[in-house]
């Protein structure tokens, strides 16, 4: 095999990883989300672009809750994030994209 196609290979490959791991990292998330809100909704139907307190009416403790749920179940350290990282997360979609790079770390 021509070392230029074998490289290609372990690139798509390696692409192909980590959208599955982001799609995994955004079901988790989804689940974990359901889980805080009142009424329990379907995890599929939660929005990753929609505002976690205007939208989904997420309250400061819940929000608590559902990243640590979240960053256990997904074996991130919440240590990894600063105050600040933590104030920016606000939708699902920025909470994934956060923890996206320290998914699979031991946390």
């Amino acid at each position: 095999m021509p070392a230029d196609l074998a490289t290609a290979d372990l690139e798509t490959a390696a692409l192909e990883t980590a959208a599955l791991e982001t799609a995994a990292l955004e079901t988790l998330a989804r689940e974990r989300l359901s889980r805080v809100l009142r009424d329990h909704p379907d995890p599929a139907a939660l929005d990753l672009e929609e505002d976690l307190v205007n939208t989904y009416g997420i309250t400061s403790l819940n929000k608590v809750l559902f990243l640590t749920s979240l960053c256990k179940a997904a074996d991130v350290g919440l240590d990894n994030f600063t105050e600040d990282d933590l104030a920016g997360m606000r939708t699902l979609g920025s909470v994934v994209g956060a923890l996206r790079p320290h998914a699979g770390q031991k946390g």
